[in-house]
């Protein structure tokens, strides 16, 4: 019996576009250098099929979720009722490492397309928001307005580099495990840049206008609780006594 996915609301896709003349990498970075998680195939929104049981941080449907996402706003899932972004994303393409259909052939596991992006999330409400998690969740397949690939992204195995991530447990009907980036607290306006690595093993690539269409992803952004500092010391004072107790009996 297949379990449930996770209720995450179908946020825009973020996508990107690698010039075809971007072929020579500036650094010869490959699949042992880095810590391929790869999303599953047909656009589940269902974590990393290859993260856990290990996490950063825990989550749950009840965790509040923000209206996040790039390009033309949608007002749907949590973006409903809202006249735009609360969290605006925006993308820049950096080094590309690997570039196989620039040398004629499709991505495999032993020679993919390996490029970083350089993302800016700024806080475009009026409120200022607790920790804040930019949620990965999927592989957007499209399509959707504003779309790069008119006719939808190809179902390919695609997948990040999970050293420049966190991993969030997602507690649902089972446990699921995704990639994610800390924020932090966010005032209005405040901006937060990071550096997400694409990985793409298998099939090729869209190009259109004689440029490859990088992965769109899916994302989500939640508020996390943290602990105020008093009841972190009771949590922490609590803990000890437990110690304590465990050791007299």
């Amino acid at each position: 019996m297949r379990s449930r996915p996770p209720r995450f609301p179908a946020v825009l896709g973020l996508g990107l576009l690698a010039a075809l003349a971007a072929a020579s990498p500036a650094h010869a970075l490959d699949i042992d250098d880095i810590t391929p998680l790869y999303f599953p195939l047909h656009g589940a929104q269902t974590g990393f099929v290859n993260a856990g049981p290990d996490f950063d941080f825990a989550t749950t449907p009840l965790t509040q979720q923000l209206c996040a996402g790039a390009g033309v706003f949608q007002p749907v899932a949590s973006c409903a009722g809202h006249s735009g972004y609360q969290i605006t994303i925006t993308q820049n393409l950096q080094t590309v490492h690997q570039f196989p259909q620039a040398r004629g052939t499709e991505p495999t596991a032993t020679d993919p397309f390996i490029a970083d992006s350089l993302w800016t999330a700024t806080n475009t409400s009026d409120q200022t928001w607790g920790r804040v998690l930019l949620l990965f969740t999927g592989v957007n397949l499209g399509p959707y307005p504003g779309a790069i690939a008119q006719e939808g992204y190809p179902d390919l195995q695609v997948g990040l580099d999970g050293d420049l991530l966190e991993i969030v447990k997602y507690t649902y009907d089972k446990d699921y495990f995704f990639g994610a980036v800390d924020l932090g607290v966010l005032d209005p306006g405040e901006s937060v840049q990071f550096r997400v690595r694409y990985i793409v093993t298998s099939g090729g690539m869209p190009i259109v206008n004689n440029q490859v269409v990088m992965p769109p992803l899916r994302v989500v952004a939640q508020v996390v609780p943290v602990p105020e500092p008093g009841a972190l010391m009771l949590l922490l004072a609590g803990l000890a006594a437990i110690g304590r107790f465990g050791r007299q009996r």
